[in-house]
């Protein structure tokens, strides 16, 4: 015979589980659309930076060159109108004299050259003498300056040149590019050129990064040396503007005054990626905890909360189903007994629901708590501030601020019913009036009164954190020195802690405090809308451990509003989690 084979039937996730999972995914979305967001703006806006910074420096480094040039064509009409030298040189009679001359005219291209002329290439040539004067810079290229010397005698002979002008011209030699300078009176001509890589020498080394070029162009926008560097860029000229084909490039045209050429500079803006990686290393780490909190409280409450109550109703299904068919094939004489067993198996499961519904709104309870802790506008704008002082390199106070936020986050994301002590209560208080400081440029304070004794007792987390978050949020606008005063002291007669919690800030609305102190307020699930959400989260966790045994009272002061806490003054832990344990005891002796 063939075996059957057992056919297991697949679990789906339960509705209250897929409920928690659609919470936490719409909580992430908007933290990492915001951080995304964040990111895409500080890159966009460092190569903005880069561009302007890019555009300053080639606009400084041309005005320089324009400013020699201006120099050079000064002194190029001095020497042909004015000096003596080439005076002498066309002249003299005597070949001895006038070769003289030369030498002197010489020697002095040569100091020029040697005092501020360093790059500059100077030639002189009369036609009538048959003599030229040529000083060529030590570090040009010399096979390239005697083809442009050729070329200025083969032209001058042909009359060429035509009238002078102040504009440089373009040059191409040899496939390198060269400033060539011509002035032409009574015959005689005196001639300066440049390279093209001394003229910017400096774009290429200082200021645009290793992957950038630059490229000349004449007056009507062509590559003096051909568009073989244009085309493996991608760049495309369209008159006097330029396009690039990859995003965020720099990529402009400027003309110069004393030149006529055009200058096409392409370069990848600067961006500072230590600071960029900074700001992914840290967006990352606060989505990988608030993921792992996410995949803690789902896993939680699928392991603890979820399985365990699908088990036991297994259980009671399997045993009503045998108790039926007992029943059925059973005797007579022991339906009183069966009829007495199955009442007692309804007490125990009616025991059992209470007490895991009780664990279900604990659960439940403690994850809201969680989180109304989570604040995607506090952690963006604490991201805006760490990116404010990182670009001004103040990177003690970029320490000291992830510190104390370190600090803040660590204790809003521990269990919400293990017990704190007051010392670190106040502690963590302090750390998030430090940072508030920080972002709002605050001197916000915290004074308090408290026996040194009653620092180690234990309270709930975040009872008074919650309130002197709301003294800081609801503070006035021109209150810019809130003060926030805790006092704590014990009742000996009625074996309770008092806390006192006020600020100099705003007042409690009357109406809105008529509504605090009503317990009506409490029990409407929240029909007030979203006013009042960390109040009422703090009533329920407070009524879960304490049951009916503490009190809230608000009120105002002459200087701001107050709010009252009694406490018992005793070992506590949370109320559900003991009914628990003694009511499993319970079942487990029966």
């Amino acid at each position: 015979m063939e075996e059957k084979k057992t056919i297991v039937p697949r679990r789906r996730m339960s509705p209250s589980l897929r409920k928690i999972l659609l919470l936490l995914v719409l909580l992430l979305i908007p933290i990492f659309l915001a951080g995304a967001g964040f990111l895409v703006y500080s890159i966009i806006n460092a190569r903005e930076s880069g561009r302007e910074r890019i555009d300053t420096a080639v606009s400084t480094q041309l005005e320089d060159l324009d400013s020699s040039l201006s120099m050079v064509n000064l002194y190029l009409t001095e020497t042909l109108m004015n000096n003596s030298l080439t005076k002498k040189i066309n002249t003299e009679e005597d070949t001895h004299d006038r070769l003289v001359a030369a030498r002197s005219l010489w020697e002095e291209f040569d100091r020029q050259n040697s005092l501020w002329a360093g790059n500059f290439n100077l030639f002189y040539y009369c036609p009538s003498r048959s003599l030229s004067v040529s000083r060529f810079d030590s570090g040009s290229n010399y096979s390239d300056n005697d083809a442009i010397r050729t070329m200025i005698k083969e032209s001058a002979g042909k009359a060429l040149f035509g009238e002078s002008h102040l504009l440089w011209k373009p040059l191409a030699v040899n496939g390198s590019a060269y400033l060539l300078q011509i002035y032409t009176y009574q015959g005689n001509y005196v001639a300066c050129w440049l390279s093209c890589s001394d003229a910017f020498s400096v774009l290429q080394g200082a200021v645009l990064s290793p992957n950038g070029l630059y490229v000349v162009l004449d007056s009507s926008y062509e590559p003096v040396l051909g568009k073989g560097t244009l085309v493996d860029r991608g760049i495309e000229l369209d008159g006097g503007t330029a396009t690039c084909s990859r995003w965020g490039e720099f990529c402009e045209v400027y003309e110069m005054h004393r030149a006529d050429i055009r200058l096409l500079v392409n370069d990848d803006p600067y961006i500072d990626q230590e600071n960029l990686l900074f700001l992914i290393t840290f967006f990352c780490v606060t989505l990988l905890i608030i993921l792992a909190f996410s995949l803690y409280t789902l896993t939680y409450f699928h392991r603890y909360i979820e399985t365990p109550f699908q088990e036991f109703q297994q259980h009671v299904n399997n045993y009503a189903s045998v108790r039926r068919h007992v029943k059925k094939r059973g005797f007579a004489e022991l339906d009183e007994a069966v009829e007495a067993f199955d009442s007692l198996q309804m007490q125990l499961q009616e025991l059992k629901i209470d007490v895991y519904e009780e664990k279900l709104a604990l659960a439940r309870t403690e994850l809201e708590y969680f989180q109304l802790q989570i604040k995607p506008h506090f952690f963006v704008n604490c991201f805006s501030i760490i990116f404010g002082m990182a670009q001004k390199k103040d990177f003690s106070r970029i320490q000291e601020f992830c510190l104390k936020l370190s600090n803040y986050v660590r204790f809003l994301f521990r269990d919400g019913f293990t017990m704190v002590t007051l010392r670190e209560e106040l502690s963590v208080i302090r750390e998030y009036l430090d940072i508030q400081n920080i972002r709002h440029r605050t001197e916000n304070q915290m004074q308090d009164s408290i026996e040194e004794a009653l620092l180690s007792r234990e309270i709930p987390p975040l009872l008074l954190l919650t309130f002197v978050e709301n003294a800081v949020k609801h503070a006035e606008l021109n209150a810019w020195n809130l003060t926030v005063c805790i006092l704590v002291s014990r009742l000996e007669e009625q074996q309770k802690l008092r806390f006192i919690v006020k600020n100099n800030g705003s007042k409690f609305p009357d109406e809105y405090l008529e509504l605090l102190n009503d317990p009506a307020y409490y029990l409407d699930g929240g029909s007030h809308g979203g006013r009042g959400v960390g109040i009422r989260n703090i009533h329920k966790r407070l009524s879960l451990i304490y049951g009916n045994r503490f009190s809230l009272h608000f009120y105002n002061s002459n200087k701001g509003a107050c709010v009252e806490i009694l406490l018992p003054d005793e070992e506590i832990r949370p109320t559900a989690e003991m009914n628990f344990s003694a009511d499993s005891n319970k079942l487990a002796d029966k």
